[in-house]
């Protein structure tokens, strides 16, 4: 006789296989089938393209799948007139426009010649309602992603079109559907001023209930923003969506979950999109997400910090120390500098950040820390930022393949010793305060040896090699 697999069993084996693997195993027997079925279909992805993105949401509106799709991801180019066939991604949401597309006389790709888009106002209220039957279908549906394109520059009247129909009408529509989570991933931070025209001053009529008030979000509980690039100095633009984005967070009553992400540490970058006052104390999540601190950008960084003292949860990954340029020191010119080299941390260093997070944070219980690391800059005005990563005896990287390979399980990655013991130090707080508040908890042995062996590993590191 068969003994019965618990559900939540079935679905933790499930969930480790690839999608073709779960397409076959659903033919095994319909109780894996309908565990299978929940795993393929619970993030959806609207195709790019509006041919192929309505031909997509029609279908999945009339069928059953609609009923185990949690996430929805719906990029602007859902609303491009793009062929099946296109090119390489400029980053990972947004992709570039079919090589046919008019380009610019100079040769740059990156720039395109506008032409006059005649189907744009026949298509935009089919796509519209085509999104809106979607929505309304997907009952079980609790996470939506938009992504804004880069390709603005090559059809402002499509990305304008598409993010006022977001302002006018899904926003009001997530208000009433139940959304708990909402993800915007953006070029640059002013590319959202048409996503958020409704939060502009005054008011949008659009953005009026008929009580006269602006739209309230009760169910949004966690806010992602994500950037892809930073600006060195913060545009009319930036400052006036920073504005609106105020506005447009403190419509969310029970928001208690913020994620700001910049996708690649530049120079100075700290976080331009922050939450606003009112939201503040009610915040138990925060995460921090490509931030480089220096002198200028440190002060800033610790006070967004202590601002929140009720956070539970914190995650920082790939937050950047730059180390202070010693001209002088000729293994910079090679990028291998000895161990011997760092005998004493900088004046910012992770020895006393750590100490500061715990002390402005009493509630913290929980934290997740990526690559928290040093760096150099580099170039002719040192624009770039250069990582400071480890190397063996035979100066070879430590691990083979590209830096997020190499890097991704690192919590610290520094060459002083005081560094990697502050870490432990934050560990074994943290877990005294859930032991203080959990009598009789128990950690796994791991746990606390992890970063003993890290550290280990870090003294045996002879040369470090910039990046």
């Amino acid at each position: 006789m068969s003994i019965p697999v618990p559900t939540e069993i079935l679905l933790d084996i499930l969930i480790k296989l690839n999608r073709p693997t779960l397409f076959n195993v659903r033919l095994v027997s319909k109780k894996i089938s309908q565990a299978a079925t929940d795993i393929l279909f619970e993030e959806l992805s609207i195709h790019y393209g509006i041919d192929r993105s309505i031909t997509q949401m029609r279908a999945v509106t009339g069928s059953s799948v609609r009923l185990h799709i949690h996430s929805l991801f719906i990029p602007t180019e859902s609303f491009f007139p793009f062929s099946t066939t296109i090119s390489t991604s400029i980053f990972a949401w947004t992709r570039r426009p079919p090589e046919n597309y008019p380009r610019s006389q100079d040769g740059d790709p990156f720039k395109f010649t506008p032409w006059v888009d005649f189907d744009v106002i026949s298509q935009y209220q089919l796509y519209l309602d085509t999104l809106v039957d979607l929505l309304e279908a997907c009952v079980n549906l609790r996470s939506i992603h938009i992504a804004l394109s880069e390709c603005q520059r090559v059809n402002e009247v499509r990305v304008k079109g598409w993010s006022l129909m977001f302002a006018k009408v899904i926003f009001p529509k997530m208000a009433r559907l139940g959304i708990t989570k909402l993800n915007i991933s953006l070029p640059f931070v002013g590319s959202a001023l048409s996503l958020l025209s409704g939060y502009g001053t005054p008011c949008e009529p659009y953005l009026l209930k008929y009580t006269g008030q602006p739209i309230v979000f009760p169910s949004l509980k966690s806010v992602c923003i994500e950037v892809h690039s930073l600006p060195s100095m913060p545009s009319q633009e930036d400052i006036e969506v920073g504005n609106r984005m105020d506005k447009f967070l403190s419509s969310m009553p029970n928001l208690d979950s913020y994620e700001i992400a910049n996708r690649l540490v530049q120079p100075n970058s700290l976080p331009q999109i922050l939450p606003p006052s009112i939201v503040k104390p009610q915040l138990t999540h925060l995460l921090l997400k490509s931030i480089d601190l220096t002198e200028d950008t440190l002060e800033g960084f610790q006070d967004l910090i202590a601002s929140i003292p009720s956070l539970t949860s914190l995650t920082l990954i790939g937050v950047v120390i730059g180390l202070p340029l010693e001209p002088e020191n000729d293994f910079l010119s090679s990028n291998r500098i000895p161990s011997e080299e760092f005998k004493r941390p900088p004046k910012i260093n992770w020895t006393d950040i750590l100490p500061a997070i715990l002390e402005n944070l009493p509630n913290l219980n929980r934290f997740t820390f990526r690559r928290l690391m040093y760096s150099y800059r580099r170039g002719p005005r040192m624009g770039k930022i250069g990582l400071l990563m480890p190397m063996d005896g035979n100066c070879k990287n430590v691990a083979l393949g590209n830096f997020n390979d190499i890097a991704k399980h690192y919590v610290v990655i520094s060459p002083y010793e005081s560094d990697h013991v502050a870490l432990e130090e934050f560990r074994r707080k943290i877990r005294q305060r859930n032991e203080r508040a959990r009598p009789g908890t128990t950690f796994l042995k791991g746990q606390k040896e992890g970063e003993s062996q890290r550290l280990a590993q870090a003294k045996s590191y002879s040369l470090w090699r910039i990046i």
